[in-house]
């Protein structure tokens, strides 16, 4: 990961790395499927 202030790595090390997990998601989370078609990529 990188400052973009000064360019500088913010963490030298993965130890102090912070990686989220699932314990971090919100308890309940509400799920929306949308209707429509994904077009192709051109």
């Amino acid at each position: 990961m990188i400052d973009n202030r000064n360019g500088r790595v913010t963490n030298a090390n993965y130890a102090e790395y912070a990686v989220p997990v699932h314990a971090d998601a919100p308890p309940v989370m509400d799920v929306i499927f949308v209707d429509k078609e994904d077009l192709p990529c051109p």
